[in-house]
């Protein structure tokens, strides 16, 4: 689907991507949405948050690289250094980001 078509325009072969485990932090907005601390995700990036600065490191991977940030408070700020929309057949922990979004600006 997408990803493969991603995966070909950037020139890189599908089989090269990499999944690694991440783990949530608790108490954090991410937590709630993903209903969970630690699972597999699928990610390409070969650039990292080196310094989360005022927003709150939300989960990292096995290797300690941060993974997901979010700002506190009420506003719906978080970013993921993973692809979800590449996890389709994980269920709906894969689409809760984007339901949480799409949420958060019916709310606006």
């Amino acid at each position: 689907p997408l990803h493969w078509v991603w995966c070909r325009l950037q020139g890189i072969a599908l089989s090269s991507l990499s999944a690694h485990g991440v783990t949530v932090e608790p108490g954090t907005r991410l937590r709630r949405l993903l209903d969970g601390g630690s699972f597999p995700v699928s990610s390409t990036h070969f650039t990292g948050i080196a310094d989360a600065g005022r927003l709150r490191v939300s989960a990292r991977a096995d290797d300690g690289i941060i993974e997901a940030v979010e700002l506190p408070g009420p506003r719906f700020v978080v970013g993921l250094q993973w692809h979800p929309e590449w996890e389709p057949l994980a269920g709906a922990r894969s689409l809760s980001p984007f339901r949480a979004l799409v949420a958060a600006a019916l709310r606006k």
